[in-house]
Parts: C-alpha cells; sequence; structure tokens
C-alpha cells in the first residue's frame, strides 16, 4: 500500500516523507477466499480446464493454489484423451517425485541428464539424501553415461565436461566416445526411446528438466511446472581465458578488411582485462564496461567485406561476424582427405580449450558502447564452420581445400571455401548476416568468480535468455504457476501481457493457522550477522513448534542449517522446494525471506524488455535504508497491507522495501512468491488436518495472517512477556520447591511464619532464602529486592504489615504461586493474543488467584512446573 493508498483507509497517515516508518493500522484487504470443493476441482483439472487450455491461442498459466492438483490432474487429462505431454520441472528430483507418485499416470520416459542415477531405488536414495540400499554410499550408484561414474580428476571425464560446457553434452559424447565398442549408454539409448514416443499413436508423458526443452518441445503438449527461472544461459570468462583468446586473435595472419576490426577487438580485451585486475584491487567501488571505450570498427567500400554489404547489411555486424568466422577457423579448423583430396572440417579432437566464442566479447563491448542491435546480429551469425550461416545444414556444407573428381560441380571459384550445397551460399559472395532473424537478448558484466574468496577474481559474464523461437510454441504450452507474474511469461515468450491468461488463481480457504512477525525482514545477510541471542530466538521457535505440533519442516536461506536446529526436522530452502510435498510435518516455520541481488535483478529485466520499448524497466528503491548520516538512501517504503484483521476489524500495513518497474514485478515474484510457495509445502489447501504456518519475516505476503506478533512473543518466555524477569521466576521457582519438599513442617529463621500453604518473611528472610537454597547464588540486596517487587507486581507475594526493627513482611501463597509458575513458564509461546490479555488481566485484577485461575484455563495448563534451579540470578 502507497502512502496514497493509506490516505485513502480515512486513519489520517502523515504525508510520506513525515510518517516514521513501521507498523500501521488499516484498513484490511479482501482475500475472498472460496471453500474448495476437491472432487470437482479434479474434474474441472481435468475436463473442463484441459479442453479449453487445448483449443486456446494464447499461453496459458494455471494459477491455482499450491497443492490442488494441477500436476496430477493435467496428466490424468492427458491420458484420457490420449495426447502426448512433456512436463518440464527445475529439477530432476521433481520429475521422480511423478514418478514415484501413485496417483498420477506412470511416464513412459524420465529424460534424465548423463550425471543422473540410472535405476530408480538410486534416485530414491539421491531425492532422500540417504545411502542406496544397493551400492551404499551414493557416488557408487551407477550413472546414465558411465563418463560420470570415472573420477572428477580422471582425463576423460574432465575433457567430456570442458566440451559440454562450450558445445553441449550431445557433441562432447559424440568427440570424446567415453565407450568402448561393446559398451551399451542409457544416456544415448533413452534419445531413441524419445524417437519412438515421438513417431507413437496415442498417449504418452515424458518428464525431464528445463534444460532439455529445446530438444523436446516439438514432442507433445508442453506442460512447464514450477518456473523459477528464465531459463538463462550463463557462461564466464577469466582472465587468463581472455588474454588466450586476445593471443589467437593476434595469430591469424590475415591481411584484409577485418583487420584493423582483428586488432580492435584485441585492444578491446585488454582493456577488459585491465577492469577485471583493477576491480580484484579496487572492489569497493567497482568499474563497469559502460565505463570503457567502445571498439572502432569501420569498413572500406572497396573491400571485398564492403562490396558484397549493400544497402541491407550493417557493416559493422557484418565485420564482426567474419572476425568470428576466422576465430573459429583458427580454433577448429582441420582437415581431412576425401578421395585423395584435402578437405576443411571442423577439429574438436584437438580443441586446445581456448573459448570458442567471441559472443561474450561483443555483448560487452554493447556494453561499453558499441551499437547494440550490430553486437548482437554479430552474435546471432554462425561463424560458418560447422555448419551452413544461411540455412543451418551441416551435412552438405564443408570448406574445400582441392577439386575431387567425385565433385564436378566444383569449380576453381569453390576451392578453399565454404560451400553449401543445400542452399547456395557461398562464402566469396554471400554475406554472413544477410539471414540472421531473431536478436538475441544478451548482457555482459564484471563480477566476483566466487565472493567468499578473501581475494576473488573478477570476470567476465555473460548471460543470454533463449530464443522465444527456441521456447515451445505458446499455444502448445501450458504453465502451472500458483504464484504467477504475468509480465514476466509475457516477456520470456515475446507476448503481450494480455496474450497471457491465467485461470484458477482465485483463493481457496486454507486449513492452516498463519502466524507472522512484523519486526525484521531477515534476509541472508542479516540472517548470517544477527547476534547469537536473536539466533537463539530463531531456534526457540523451532524448538517450541516441535513441541507443540507433530512434525516441523524448517525453511531458511541455503547454508542456515549451519546455526538453525535443523537435525531433528525435515529441512528446505529457498528456491529448491517448489512441487515438493512436505505432508507429514503439521508445521512449517519460514525463517527469514529471500532477496535477490539488485544488480542481478535489473540485469533479468534488462535482458527481457530489449526491444520491448513498451516495458519500464524501473529499479527506484522504496525502502527505509539508511546513509552513514542518518538520511535515506532511497525512496520512502512503500506500505504494504497484510491480509489481516484484528479483533476491531482493523488490518495492519508495514513499510517495505520494494523497487519500480519491471524490477520490482521481479523483486516480489523471487521474494515474496518464494515465501508462498515453501509455505505452501505442507499442502494447507487440501489438508484434513490443520497445518500451522510460522513466518519470522515480516515481509507482506499473500497468505491470510491469523496472529501477527513480534519475533519475541513467539521466543521468549511468558513471564518477561508480562514483564518478570529470569531472577523473578528462580525466587518464585525456589518458593514452590520448597513447598513441593514438604518445608512446612520445620521453622526456622527462613520463616517469619508458615502454615501448610502459606508462609511470611521479612525481606532480609526472603533474601536468605534466596541466596542459601541448593548452594547459594551470587545476587544483591538491591537486586533482589527488584525481583520481589516483580512478584508483588504480579499479586503473587503481598505485604503483610510493617515489624519494628524488621522490616516489612511479605505473604506467599504456595499453591496460587505453584500454579502461576505452571502459567508462565509453560511452552505456550504461540498463544499471542492470549498473552496480551494475560498482562491485561494481571493489570485489572486485584491478587493473583483471578488471573492464575483465567490463565490455567485459557491456556489449558496442567501438570507440574519446573523447580530445576537452573537459572542464574
Amino acid at each position: 500500500m502507497t502512502g496514497s493508498d493509506a490516505n485513502d483507509t480515512g486513519i489520517g497517515y502523515p504525508k510520506p516523507e513525515d510518517r516514521p516508518f513501521g507498523l500501521r493500522a488499516c484498513k484490511p484487504p479482501a482475500r475472498n477466499a472460496v471453500p474448495l470443493d476437491k472432487e470437482a476441482r479434479r474434474q474441472e483439472l481435468q475436463n473442463e480446464r484441459y479442453e479449453a487450455w487445448k483449443a486456446r491461442d494464447e499461453l496459458e498459466i494455471w494459477g491455482d493454489d499450491p497443492g490442488l492438483g494441477k500436476t496430477t490432474n493435467i496428466a490424468i487429462g492427458a491420458e484420457q484423451q490420449e495426447d502426448t505431454l512433456v512436463f518440464y520441472f527445475p529439477q530432476h528430483e521433481n520429475a521422480h517425485e511423478f514418478r514415484a507418485d501413485a496417483a498420477k499416470p506412470d511416464p513412459h520416459l524420465h529424460l534424465k541428464g548423463p550425471d543422473q542415477p540410472i535405476e530408480s531405488e538410486c534416485m530414491d536414495a539421491k531425492v532422500a539424501g540417504t545411502r542406496c540400499e544397493t551400492h551404499g554410499n551414493r557416488d557408487n550408484c551407477p550413472r546414465m553415461c558411465s563418463v560420470f561414474d570415472l573420477p572428477s580428476d580422471n582425463a576423460v571425464r574432465e575433457r567430456f565436461e570442458l566440451i559440454a560446457e562450450e558445445r553441449g553434452t550431445k557433441t562432447a559424447h559424440d568427440v570424446v566416445n567415453p565407450h568402448d565398442d561393446d559398451e551399451d549408454c542409457p544416456w544415448e539409448d533413452q534419445w531413441d526411446t524419445l524417437e519412438k514416443i515421438n513417431d507413437r499413436d496415442g498417449s504418452a508423458i515424458v518428464v525431464t528438466v528445463f534444460n532439455y526443452m529445446s530438444s523436446v518441445n516439438t514432442v507433445g503438449y508442453n506442460v512447464l511446472d514450477d518456473v523459477q527461472s528464465l531459463f538463462e544461459d550463463t557462461t564466464h570468462l577469466s582472465q587468463s581465458d581472455l588474454e588466450n583468446v586476445s593471443q589467437t586473435l593476434a595469430e591469424l595472419s590475415t591481411d584484409s578488411a577485418i583487420s584493423s576490426v582483428i586488432d580492435e577487438i584485441a585492444l578491446f580485451i585488454t582493456d577488459v582485462i585491465d577492469v577485471l585486475r583493477q576491480n580484484r584491487r579496487q572492489s569497493d567501488d567497482p568499474l563497469e564496461f559502460r565505463d570503457l571505450d567502445p571498439p572502432t570498427i569501420s569498413i572500406e567500400q572497396d573491400t571485398w567485406i564492403g562490396r558484397r554489404i549493400g544497402d541491407e547489411i550493417d557493416p559493422v555486424a557484418e565485420a564482426l561476424a567474419w572476425v568470428k568466422h576466422a576465430y573459429h577457423e583458427m580454433l577448429l579448423g582441420g582437415t581431412v582427405s576425401v578421395d585423395g583430396v584435402l578437405q576443411r572440417q571442423v577439429d574438436l579432437a584437438n580443441w586446445d580449450y581456448v573459448p570458442l566464442g567471441l559472443d561474450a566479447v561483443f555483448a560487452a563491448a554493447a556494453e561499453a558502447g558499441l551499437d547494440d542491435e550490430s553486437a548482437r546480429r554479430a552474435i546471432a551469425t554462425s561463424p560458418g564452420v560447422e555448419d551452413c550461416p544461411a540455412c543451418g545444414n551441416v551435412s552438405k556444407f564443408c570448406i574445400r581445400t582441392g577439386r575431387s573428381s567425385a565433385d564436378p560441380l566444383l569449380t576453381d571459384r569453390d576451392v578453399g571455401m565454404h560451400v553449401c550445397g543445400s542452399c547456395g551460399w557461398h562464402e566469396n559472395d554471400d554475406p554472413l548476416t544477410e539471414t540472421v532473424g531473431e536478436l538475441p537478448r544478451v548482457i555482459a558484466w564484471a563480477d566476483e568468480d566466487d565472493p567468499r574468496k578473501r581475494r576473488p577474481e573478477y570476470e567476465l559474464y555473460y548471460q543470454k535468455l533463449p530464443l522465444t523461437s527456441d521456447l515451445p510454441a505458446p499455444s502448445q504450452t501450458l504453465i502451472l504457476d500458483a504464484t504467477p507474474t504475468k509480465q514476466k511469461y509475457a516477456l520470456l515468450f515475446g507476448l503481450d501481457k494480455d496474450d497471457v491468461v491465467v485461470t484458477g488463481n482465485e483463493p481457496v480457504r486454507l486449513n492452516a493457522n498463519i502466524t507472522q512477525i512484523y519486526n525484521g525482514q531477515y534476509h541472508q545477510h542479516t540472517l548470517e550477522n544477527a547476534r547469537s541471542e536473536r539466533k537463539e530466538q530463531f531456534n526457540t521457535v523451532i524448538g517450541t513448534a516441535a513441541e507443540c505440533h507433530d512434525g516441523v519442516l524448517v525453511v531458511s536461506h541455503r547454508g542456515n542449517d549451519s546455526f538453525l536446529d535443523v537435525d531433528e526436522h525435515d529441512w528446505m530452502y529457498f528456491h529448491a522446494g517448489r512441487g515438493l510435498n512436505r505432508t507429514e510435518p503439521e508445521a512449517v516455520v519460514v525463517v527469514g525471506a529471500p532477496h535477490a541481488n539488485e544488480k542481478d535483478l535489473r540485469r533479468k529485466a534488462k535482458l527481457l524488455a530489449v526491444d520491448r520499448e513498451d516495458v519500464r524497466i524501473g529499479g527506484i528503491e522504496y525502502s527505509s535504508r539508511r546513509n552513514e548520516e542518518g538520511e535515506l538512501a532511497a525512496e520512502p517504503p512503500i506500505y504494504r497491507k497484510y491480509y489481516y484483521e484484528d479483533e476491531t476489524g482493523s488490518g495492519r500495513a508495514i513499510a517495505t522495501k520494494h523497487y519500480s518497474g519491471l524490477v520490482g514485478d521481479l523483486f516480489r515474484d523471487t521474494r515474496e512468491h518464494e515465501i508462498v510457495q515453501l509455505a505452501h509445502r505442507l499442502r494447507p489447501a487440501i489438508s484434513d488436518e490443520r497445518k500451522f504456518i510460522y513466518l519470522l519475516t515480516n515481509v507482506p505476503t499473500e497468505l491470510p495472517v491469523d496472529t501477527l506478533a513480534d519475533l519475541s512473543e513467539l521466543a521468549d518466555p511468558i513471564y518477561e512477556q508480562v514483564g518478570i524477569s529470569e531472577g523473578a521466576i528462580k525466587l518464585l521457582r525456589i518458593c514452590v520447591e520448597l513447598y513441593d519438599h514438604g518445608r512446612a513442617g520445620t521453622k526456622d529463621d527462613l520463616f517469619y511464619e508458615w502454615d501448610k500453604e502459606t508462609f511470611t518473611a521479612t525481606v532480609n528472610q526472603f533474601y536468605d532464602l534466596a541466596t542459601n537454597h541448593s548452594g547459594g547464588v551470587d545476587v544483591t540486596k538491591r537486586q533482589f529486592r527488584d525481583y520481589l517487587d516483580e512478584l508483588r507486581s504480579l499479586g503473587l507475594v503481598e505485604r503483610d504489615g510493617y515489624q519494628q526493627r524488621a522490616g516489612w513482611l511479605h505473604r506467599v501463597d504456595l499453591p496460587t504461586s505453584k500454579q502461576a509458575l505452571l502459567v508462565v513458564d509453560n511452552n505456550s509461546n504461540f498463544e499471542v493474543d492470549a498473552v496480551w490479555r494475560l498482562s491485561e488481566k494481571i493489570e485489572s485484577t486485584d491478587g493473583s488467584a483471578e488471573w492464575v485461575e483465567w490463565a490455567t484455563e485459557q491456556f489449558g495448563v496442567s501438570g507440574e512446573p519446573d523447580t530445576e534451579s537452573t537459572v542464574q540470578m
């Protein structure tokens, strides 16, 4: 809720610049949740919704709440209608869970990566994080491709992984050929299975991961389940990589139109390396590529490039494309004898791992100011080494170094040239960039290779989104996302926002009790650097949840299990749990909130918004963050409403961090939506048993909150919340322990009077009682008087007259004190409303009997209080 929205509530907020930031009253938002008829929803998903999606031309998103059976029922619908359906998941763990779920139809193929286990029981162990029953250590489980059964430092495996990183797994597999002649490769065999599925009649279900989307998206209908990324491909080049690229360019012996362009690119690479080195020395204020001068690219009209360009060809893009062509020829050009004539071909077998692509350098040049479209056009161009740059044909495209009698159509002008026998493209006549269609969405930046290192290296990072033409056809694609961001999907698929349809996103009533704190967002950095006392508060909440509920799932940032007590509980970290079921625990405790790197969000927004002038990237920060002078370091924060209403009908809004434009949409998608998704792992929308959700972050979400509380109200003992210290509780424990041990039978100097249920003592006698009991405690009389006054404020100790020389007498009702100790020292920390009312009750009643009786019934406490003297006064 913005500042103007707050004023619309009629509460009379001051202007944003005058308002102190924090929790505010407001009109509660309307969630309008509907009751869920589980069977009716299942039938709708399988039939009407499924058929409507197939008939629709737009990209559709099913936004039903998590746990309503989107994945299961669309699979059943496909089976009923004999359709072929491919499910894409973030991880193979999700795909395996699909296969293991008896409610879902059996998939015909789980298309795995080469490093995944072959057998289902091995996948079970991997998913569960346990030892494999067959192979023991999970590293011993056979992999889909046996190259991954080799040690990680094995030369064959290292070569395979290096080639795969540059040219893809399929190329690496063909080049390295890691198997004996008679060895079967399950990873290769599954592609034959996929071909058979593609050719078959009737229904089929394939499950796999997003990485294989470009290879599978024409097999049938496509279902993208739990999309968290943009399918971006990120690579990085180290300083030594860039030095090797520059050296390779220097070795190109060409006296032609591109000689000066090669020199310019090599000089620019030197500047990039300087930026990386300077950033390593001075990382507090890192340089960016926009601080550099871009390379100067020019082509003379009377050169061999200039003569073929014409009015339709971008000369800068064409020059860069020919540099890329020459660079690839230098690295990959090999020769083979065909009919006694040498022909040149790609030779990855002898490649020495110098990075093959100049695309990252071109993208960095665009960041420095080189024409963006020219750079992207050159990046989009095939280098014309492995296939035809015009039609992509591989089998009929080669480089000739001599004439062959078997090829009579080859003329003298063809010798040494790239010639395509399919479309007629000829290296001597045709531009490389003439047929470039869709331009890539790319970005480059300088960043640390590993910020955890003491002196991290800076590297050139390069990121690209898939071409929209490489994504599944929108009309053949369904996205399953309970927390969808329409703008993200529209831009990813190259659509207008109106061409994306969301159905099923009406919220349903949750069978859950949800408690959220309002003090602290607790992002990763905040949690890591929190005081030990604060971390102990989080652990107290986890421990209390475990005592109150049957099973607990703990969710937090990756790595926080190092200081959170999660060993005996289910554990899951942000961005790693979508789509996974954890229905056994009764409660989930979400500690903190994910917080994406703002620079990463801006990069993603820029990538999505390429060529889209109608999109506002934004990125302006709104928050209460302050600089060293105590002044606001950003625009005032946005006030956002919780889905909460107190007993008087009032809601609450909180000042929270946000960003403008598309960056803000992505920020909410990676933060608030992730909290909602992981809170739903317990499946509260369909659970017959009530679930309990504890959100230990103040980030507002769409979850309906039953109780808003300060963290201390969940973590601190009840006695502290009603204004009683540990020392006073220790004194009360001592009194109760004496009562339980039958001290009433002995009259000594510790008591002025004693009967079966009460005793009276002077301050000095109380002090002696405290210091002499169980070996004594070290506390001053001044501190002791404070403890005694605290117990008086509860009505548990009453003044009983003044005695000459002895001072004030104090009377203690022991049965009432025992019951009071049971109340204020119990583990009902989560009964926040009850504790609030308890404080009011204590203040409004005369004496302790009334509030003790009320609290005993309210908290439902019974048994014996803890009288172990372990708390230090």
